[in-house]
């Protein structure tokens, strides 16, 4: 009986930016994405998310 995940079989990690400038929310939107294997960031502001997406380029998923 085989009990391999999508992460033991090499699943490709997705990226995804959550944008909200509340950080309950945004801490809480990146802990369920983080356990589904989403690799997260998170931004403060649209300001913040411009920024680093200049610095680390386009995810895969925006939230905002």
């Amino acid at each position: 009986m085989s009990t391999d995940t999508r992460a033991e079989v090499g699943a490709v990690t997705r990226s995804v930016m959550v944008v909200d400038d509340e950080p309950e929310i945004a801490g809480f939107l990146a802990r369920a994405l983080r356990d589904h294997h989403w690799r997260v960031t998170i931004a403060i502001d649209g300001f913040d998310a411009l920024e680093q997406l200049g610095q680390t380029g386009a995810p895969d998923l925006l939230v905002l």
